[in-house]
This record gives structure tokens, C-alpha cells and sequence, in this order.
């Protein structure tokens, strides 16, 4: 029986051995109506990402939470954020957020992004 369970907690922290965190950072401008707002983010390949729906339309977010409550879904957990720029048109603020994954290709499971150039 011990070796059974010994055998088990080894494959359960051996699968886990080679995962790594992997960041994003998202930077959302917020406008007075939530049609201004736009959002980019950035996995670190040095362009700028937008994030679509399955028809390619670009995703229009109602405000900052609603972007990290997306990106909460997909497995993504909030680091810091920062607010930039604050005013009566709007404002700046910029997040961090952390996956745990095994591969690169999990980085962007669940997401639909459009890079520009």
C-alpha cells in the first residue's frame, strides 16, 4: 500500500515538475463609453495583441475588470496592476498576469489574438 501511495505522489509531483509561469501584460484604455476603450496586450513576443471572438471582430471590453475577469477564465491570475493616466476622458492602466503551463501552446488556449505589426 505505501508503495502504491509513494508511486502516486511521485507521478502527481513529477507531471508538475515541468511546468513554468508564463506572463502577460495588457494595457487597457478606458474611454467615458465603453466603445472607446481598447485593450492590447503583450505575451512577450515584442507586438502588440488584440484579443477576438470566433468571427475574427476584435473584442470590445466594458472596462478593465471585465478583461481580467475574461482572462481569469482562461486560467490567468492577476499580478499587479498600475493606473498611468486618470481624467474626465478616461484613463490608462496596465496589468500583469501569470499561467501556469507546460507548453508554449497553452499560452494562448483559449484565446483568439490578432497581432499588429
Amino acid at each position: 500500500m505505501r508503495k502504491i501511495l509513494l508511486i502516486a505522489v511521485f507521478a502527481i509531483f513529477a507531471t508538475n515538475a515541468f511546468a513554468y509561469k508564463t506572463f502577460c501584460k495588457f494595457q487597457y484604455y478606458g474611454g467615458v463609453l465603453f466603445i472607446k476603450s481598447k485593450t492590447y496586450f503583450d505575451f512577450g513576443s515584442g507586438y502588440k495583441a488584440k484579443l477576438c471572438d470566433e468571427n475574427k471582430n476584435v473584442i470590445l471590453f466594458k472596462s478593465d475588470i471585465d478583461v481580467i475577469n475574461y482572462m481569469s477564465k482562461l486560467g490567468w491570475n492577476l499580478e499587479q496592476n498600475s493606473i498611468f493616466e486618470l481624467d474626465e476622458k478616461g484613463g490608462k492602466c496596465e496589468f500583469i498576469m501569470s499561467k501556469e503551463v507546460k507548453t508554449d501552446d497553452e499560452i494562448y488556449q483559449g484565446l483568439n489574438v490578432e497581432f499588429d505589426n
